[in-house]
């Protein structure tokens, strides 16, 4: 019998597809654009560092609920941050 060689290196079989939009998860409910600093408020909402911090010089509530949030302390979300680097490259 013969060997078959099934294999090839370096082909197109990975292909990268490019998304037209970002998800939903990688916005920013305030600017609407993708997060490059994504943190957390104390109701668990994610925005975009600049973004909430303009907002809370103003207000002290949630931009989506519009609760008075606890506590103006906002934590840096590591792992979103993190998912937008290797998901989400802008052009």
């Amino acid at each position: 019998g013969r060997a078959a060689d099934g294999g090839g290196g370096a082909g197109g079989a990975e292909r990268v597809k490019k998304r037209k939009r970002p998800p939903a998860e990688f916005i920013c409910p305030i600017t609407q654009e993708v997060m490059s600093d994504p943190v957390s408020t104390a109701d668990g909402q994610t925005y975009e560092r600049e973004a909430i911090a303009r907002w809370l010089k103003r207000k002290k509530t949630s931009p989506l609920t519009g609760m008075t949030l606890e506590s103006s302390i906002l934590i840096p979300n590591h792992s979103l941050r993190k998912l937008i680097q290797e998901n989400w490259r802008p052009a």
